[in-house]
């Protein structure tokens, strides 16, 4: 069995709930005899992590690297900062971030996934497999590139069976049930995000 841990910096207070059950789901569905461990998600306030004139971001690394210096000295490690892309292109917005995270701590690993257009788009991706929370939906209802068009927390409120959609409230709920397989098939970003999980696993050698 291979162990990683992550200490997340997220944007969302849905988030700190929902990105550790996430990562424990890809490692245990996705990949192969490995065991993804997260640290509580850090969380900041997207305009402060991404303001270069701020110090929240450089803060966050260094929180985010204490606590893995408390894990086990047999696990591989790693920083992740998960932010949505929002109004921003995610092939500018990821690259400055992740360059001014290794600024910071270059002799550590640390990897920047932006979800694009937003964490809610992991949903979209992955609409088919949520019948249980979303009304009844047909295949033209499912945007056949979902990172393309925004507005993806209204897209899933609207078809909500209960008529409501919180982040804070529901977004582990829908985490919960989501297939990952088909999600990383339609999302880019998403792939991103496991991709990164499978580097960090393997540069240790572990």
């Amino acid at each position: 069995m291979k162990y990683l841990w992550v200490a997340p910096i997220v944007e969302g207070h849905g988030e700190v709930d929902s990105v550790p059950l996430l990562l424990n789901r890809i490692g245990s569905e996705l990949f192969t005899d490995v065991h993804i461990q997260s640290c509580r998600p850090i969380f900041q306030p997207r305009g402060r992590l991404i303001n270069p004139n701020d110090s929240s971001l450089s803060n966050a690394i260094q929180f985010a690297i204490s606590r893995l210096d408390a894990v086990p000295p047999d696990a591989s490690r790693l920083v992740l900062l998960l932010v949505d892309a929002d109004d921003d292109s995610p092939c500018r917005l990821g690259p400055q971030l992740l360059k001014r995270c290794r600024d910071v701590r270059p002799d550590r690993p640390i990897a920047c996934v932006v979800a694009n257009p937003e964490f809610e788009t992991w949903f979209v991706a992955a609409a088919a497999s949520l019948t249980a929370l979303l009304t009844e939906i047909d295949d033209a209802d499912i945007p056949i590139a979902p990172e393309m068009t925004r507005n993806k927390k209204k897209w899933t409120l609207d078809r909500s069976r209960t008529g409501n959609y919180a982040p804070a409230i529901d977004q582990r709920k829908f985490t919960s049930k989501m297939d990952l397989k088909l999600c990383r098939s339609r999302s880019p970003s998403f792939d991103k995000l496991c991709r990164e999980l499978e580097r960090a696993i393997c540069v240790e050698g572990r």
